[in-house]
This record gives C-alpha cells, sequence and structure tokens, in this order.
C-alpha cells in the first residue's frame, strides 16, 4: 500500500525520540484514513503540529498539515482540506518537500473543481505537474494528469481531455516497476476514465481500440487476480463519487 508520509526528503532520525514517535504515529496509521476509524486518525495530525508549534520546525509543520489535508479530504471537507493544502505548501517550500507540493496541489485541483472554480482548479493541477517535472515525480504527475484530464472531459473539452489522459497513461506506466500494484490500479482507472470520455465524445473506433488494449485487458486481469492480498489499495488512490453518473470521471488523490 502507497504511502505518500513517508516520501519525504527530511531526515526524521534528526528529531528528538519524543517527536519522531509522533511522525511514526501520522506515518504508520494513514492506512486509517481508509477505515470506519479515520476519525481517530485527526488526534495524531493535531499532536504533530503541536510538537512543530513547539519546535517551530517547516518540516513537522509541512507534514502535519499534509496529514491533515489527506484527513479532511477523505472526509469530504472541501474548505479545510483546501485551507491545510494552502498552509502546508507554504512550509513545504521551506523544508524542500517536493512530492508534498506536488500531492497538495493535485488536491487542491480537486477540491477546488468541487467547489465549482473549474479555472482555479486547473492552474492548481498546472503547478503539480510543474512541480513533478522539475522533480521527476513521474507517479504523482500521473495523477494530476487524469484529473486535469477530468475537468476538461467534464466540461465537454474532448480533445484536451483525451490529450491529458493519454499523458497520465504515459506517465504511470513508468513507474510500473517501482510501485506495480498502486501504478496498475492507477492505469485502470485512467483507461477507464479515458472509455467515459471516449463514450461521450462518440468516437466509438476509438472505444473499442481502449477497452481491448492489451494494457487495460492485462491490468484488468492483473488486478482481479492480486486484488484479493491488497484490498484496500484501489481506494486509497482512487475515490469514486457516487453522485456522478457512468459516463463522468473519478478522481485520483
Amino acid at each position: 500500500m502507497l504511502n505518500p508520509t513517508k516520501n519525504c526528503n527530511t531526515d526524521i532520525y534528526s528529531f528528538s525520540p519524543e517527536i519522531q514517535a509522533c511522525i511514526h504515529e501520522v506515518q504508520d496509521n494513514f492506512f486509517m484514513l481508509k477505515t470506519p476509524e479515520r476519525s481517530a486518525y485527526k488526534p495524531f495530525c493535531e499532536k504533530l503540529l503541536a510538537c512543530a508549534s513547539e519546535e517551530q520546525s517547516d518540516f513537522l509543520f509541512a507534514l502535519a498539515y499534509f496529514c491533515l489535508m489527506h484527513y479532511y479530504s477523505n472526509d469530504n471537507n472541501h474548505e479545510e482540506a483546501i485551507r491545510c493544502a494552502l498552509e502546508g505548501i507554504k512550509y513545504q517550500q521551506k523544508a524542500h518537500e517536493y512530492e508534498f507540493i506536488a500531492r497538495s496541489y493535485n488536491i487542491l485541483g480537486l477540491f477546488t473543481q468541487a467547489i465549482g472554480d473549474s479555472t482555479k482548479a486547473v492552474d492548481y493541477l498546472l503547478y503539480s505537474i510543474d512541480t513533478c517535472i522539475q522533480y521527476q515525480l513521474d507517479y504523482v504527475r500521473g495523477m494530476a494528469e487524469s484529473n486535469l484530464a477530468d475537468i476538461f472531459h467534464r466540461t465537454e473539452n474532448f480533445d484536451r481531455a483525451l490529450y491529458h489522459y493519454t499523458e497520465a497513461i504515459k506517465y504511470t506506466k513508468k513507474c510500473m516497476a517501482d510501485r506495480p500494484f498502486d501504478a496498475m490500479c492507477a492505469m485502470l482507472y485512467v483507461l477507464c476514465n479515458r472509455g467515459f470520455c471516449l463514450v461521450a465524445s462518440g468516437d466509438e473506433a476509438e472505444l473499442m481500440k481502449n477497452l481491448l488494449s492489451p494494457i487495460f485487458l492485462r491490468h484488468c486481469f492483473t488486478i482481479m487476480v492480486t486484488g484479493h492480498q491488497q484490498k484496500s489499495i484501489c481506494s486509497l488512490q482512487i475515490r469514486p463519487s457516487t453522485s456522478l453518473p457512468i459516463s463522468q470521471p473519478l478522481p485520483m488523490t
């Protein structure tokens, strides 16, 4: 299971044992966000935030707000997710935690779109992509490209949507060796979203190529075979919205 809280540049062992314990609490319990015990995760974040205030550490602030952003995004609290993302980016830039920055802009894009500001959402996702380009964050770039494609899909700009779905596929494929199951789940959903876009655009010939492509069929088969071993992995990467009809895309966080 992919745990983005552990993808940091800062040496956490430079902190005192007490602070290290707080860091490990938010990292090791991150899985709780996908369980019914999600609310029990928030006190770990608040405890780390208190440590950050006491230590005045940019990294501790960066990590605490990053974890709170994920907590509120999983709680579907748009306003607090956006607030924590914006606060976190200030400290993540100072702490040089570039994957946190890219992921935070991705979340900002999702939730800004959710509250109806598509223009700002596109800007945030482009910031995420720019950060990914600068620091070679291919997996996060795949997510951001897919979410950008979703916005163009919803606004019926199908050519731009299909371009960004293609980019999402390209950069997700690059991660197959490093994180195969996570990348395969992400790839399957990008291909599904691309298929939804082709349905909406009326391009039936390209749709059949998409559905019958070796990549799509291989990933479907692999996930069906191995999915029982990692039941929660898809939910970590993809948050389907029950409010969307079948021809609408599913966001990636």
